[in-house]
């Protein structure tokens, strides 16, 4: 918008530089006093002129923002995620606290799962042993557990990611519509080895799906007691329940969870056991990604910081995005 302040910059030039020079300590003070007060008046006036300015691009930057997020908005309401983070102790202000200030905002429910309970942060302590990597399995047992029967009435919708994991919550919503939450559905990024979702990624289960992984998780016929890859486990106890990882590419067969960052999926920059695990072949370039994409994984803070400004507040003047389909 047109920032104008109507103030003839000759005149503020001289103010300007007065005022410059009286805070110079070599410089000798103002001899008028009849000066120091047309200075100050004038800086005030000028304050306010600037300060109305703001205001108003303030207002209109709100009002852009309501009335372009009504549709979010208004599906927020219907389709209902609660999204757990799961973390621990050490990255609590690190890293933890970057999601809860970004995307975590846009969750309907935001839960942050840990070893211990911090009642200030706050974190759900899961109390399952020492924070260590042979013990991701049973904390990510328990924290299903725990959101069964604490908050099952409270969404629609579950997802777990970690806290290097970036979600675009309302791209997800906007997917989610295609699927009934009372049927089972475990969604996220397909890896053909074993037939499971990515953790990295994030897991996204129905109510139904979660109801029937909390009836078999304590069953060690059909859910592994001990695992050094909790995405590989999760999906053997929801296989042993019939449900297995659902479709989540777009209609042009581009990805929309995906196990590392934007750049480095568009520049195909990952690790070779990646390719080999991925389901469909991955390809490079804007092609790699959906303009509908859910997650990027590996994401490091500053980065956090840098999608949230360019996916929620960075505008392209002239430009107008409609992507309003649901592929």
């Amino acid at each position: 918008m047109n920032m104008q302040t109507n103030v003839n910059t000759k005149k503020y030039k001289k103010v300007i530089d007065i005022i410059t020079n009286d805070n110079n300590k070599n410089t000798k003070p103002l001899k008028h006093d009849k000066t120091r007060l047309k200075v100050d008046v004038d800086q005030t006036l000028l304050n306010i002129t600037v300060q109305k300015n703001l205001a108003l691009y303030h207002n209109q930057d709100l009002l852009f923002h309501v009335t372009k997020t009504y549709k979010a908005r208004k599906l927020s309401k219907s389709i209902r995620i609660l999204c757990w983070v799961m973390t621990y102790p050490k990255v609590l202000e690190k890293k933890a606290r970057v999601v809860k200030e970004t995307w975590g905002r846009h969750c309907n429910v935001l839960l942050f799962m840990s070893s211990k309970e911090n009642k200030t942060f706050p974190t759900v302590g899961l109390n399952v042993g020492a924070e260590e990597y042979l013990s991701i399995w049973l904390k990510t047992k328990a924290a299903w557990n725990y959101v069964y029967e604490n908050h099952y009435n409270e969404a629609d919708w579950f997802m777990k990611a970690d806290d290097d994991t970036y979600v675009i919550v309302e791209n997800l919503r906007r997917f989610l519509t295609t699927f009934d939450t009372t049927k089972a559905h475990f969604l996220g990024r397909n890896f053909i080895v074993d037939n499971f979702n990515s953790g990295g990624a994030g897991h996204v289960l129905s109510k139904k799906a979660l109801e029937e992984f909390s009836k078999i998780s304590t069953d060690e016929s059909k859910c592994p007691k001990d695992s050094t890859a909790e995405d590989v486990a999760l999906s053997q106890c929801l296989k042993n329940a019939n449900i297995f990882p659902g479709y989540t590419r777009d209609v042009d067969e581009r990805e929309k969870f995906h196990p590392y960052t934007a750049d480095r999926m568009i520049t195909g920059g990952v690790p070779a056991w990646v390719k080999t695990y991925d389901r469909y072949k991955m390809k490079k370039g804007f092609q790699c990604c959906s303009k509908h994409s859910i997650s990027f994984h590996y994401v490091v803070p500053t980065e956090m910081m840098a999608y949230e400004y360019l996916i929620y507040h960075l505008k392209v003047f002239g430009v107008e995005k409609h992507f309003d389909n649901v592929n």
